[in-house]
Order: C-alpha cells, then sequence, then structure tokens
C-alpha cells in the first residue's frame, strides 16, 4: 500500500504545480509575480524526472 501512493505522490503534485502555473496565467494574470517560483518548481520537477528515468527505471 505504501509503494502504491510512493509511485502517486508525484504526478499528482506535478499536476498540481501545473494547475497553479495555468491559474496564475489565464485567470490572476499575474505570473510574472510569481515567477522565480514558477522557475524552481519547474527546475525541481525536472530534475526529479531526470533522475527518475535514468537512474531508477
Amino acid at each position: 500500500m505504501g509503494a502504491g501512493l510512493a509511485l502517486l505522490g508525484p504526478p499528482i503534485m506535478t499536476a498540481l504545480f501545473i494547475g497553479w502555473i495555468l491559474y496564475h496565467l489565464i485567470i490572476k494574470k499575474d505570473a510574472k509575480k510569481y515567477r522565480n517560483d514558477i522557475l524552481g518548481g519547474l527546475m525541481f520537477i525536472s530534475v526529479w524526472a531526470v533522475i527518475y528515468f535514468v537512474f531508477i527505471k
């Protein structure tokens, strides 16, 4: 049971982050205010994707 949740966590968190970005881009139109947060989050997701696909799979 715990391993299943560990596999579901990253995709769910990534989807929530993309939803947050889209909310600020489309609805609030204040994405420039959160530029550093968006870039930091995208870098974090990118690094973990590389680690996952290169080293774990």
